[in-house]
């Protein structure tokens, strides 16, 4: 059987900031069309791994690989779509949601030159895609945290990326939105072709929807399927001893009391 195409390769990848060294040896293959969950404690280095895939970090030992180039070579591509952790948003700034959106497309414009008809198709299809349309001129600051999150990913894909890059995507969303969100990122997937690596802290919400769950305190504990996780050794090398993985999913009567 012929190997998919790798979309993202780490090989013996060490980090340090400073004289610290924040990762060790990380050996990581994303697929393509996959989505994967790096998950860990705070301050593990789940953070550094996404800088290092796009190309903002440079490992001073090992190598990188994207769609096999260098990922400075590809980063001004547009291949990556990226949320980063904590957007915070003047909620009384006037700008509207067609207008989020928009930015996408001026930074490919330039700041000063008028969006062309064909980006305003980009944009109006990128809010369909997250079920947005009818909230296209609605003031952003209005909006639901749920709702602001499918903007701004509406924003990631007006870029016309191929990988999908979430940090702590869900932060600050109740137990349905976050539910919601993660549905709508499996569905995008499954309808774009899109491979998606997102970091999170919380394996039990993410492992319903994700192809492959990655395990990171400084060095990588486990990459595979989330089922096997759950009874692997290291999760309590990440998470500490005494530490539970609950795999919520549509038979779980808590899941179905959310809905």
């Amino acid at each position: 059987m012929e190997q998919k195409t790798a979309a993202i390769e780490l090989s013996g990848v060490w980090i340090k900031y400073g004289q610290n060294v924040i990762l060790e040896d990380i050996n990581l293959r994303v697929e393509e069309k996959e989505i994967i969950s790096i998950v860990g404690p705070n301050g593990s280095g789940k953070s550094t791994i996404l800088k290092c895939i796009m190309g903002f970090k440079d490992p001073f030992r090992g190598s990188i690989q994207v769609f096999g180039s260098e990922p400075k070579h590809v980063q001004q591509s547009g291949i990556f779509g990226y949320l980063p952790q904590g957007n915070h948003h003047d909620v009384n700034f006037p700008v509207d949601v067609f207008s989020v959106v928009a930015m996408a497309r001026y930074s490919k414009r330039g700041l000063f030159e008028k969006l062309k008809p064909p980006d305003n198709d980009i944009i109006n299809g990128a809010l369909e895609k997250v079920e947005m349309t009818g909230f296209k001129k609605h003031h952003f600051g209005s909006l639901s945290g749920g709702q602001k999150q499918r903007v701004l990913i509406a924003r990631a894909l007006a870029t016309g990326p191929k990988i999908l890059i979430l940090d702590e995507p869900s932060t600050g969303l109740d137990a349905v939105a976050q539910d919601r969100f993660y549905d709508l990122l499996k569905t995008i997937r499954d309808k774009e072709g899109l491979t998606i690596v997102m970091v999170s802290h919380d394996i039990g919400t993410v492992s319903r929807i994700v192809d492959r769950l990655a395990c990171v305190k400084q060095r990588l504990h486990f990459h595979g399927r989330p089922e096997d996780c759950a009874s692997n050794e290291a999760l309590a090398k990440v998470f500490g001893k005494n530490t539970y993985f609950i795999s919520h999913d549509k038979n779980c009567e808590t899941c179905r009391d959310r809905k």
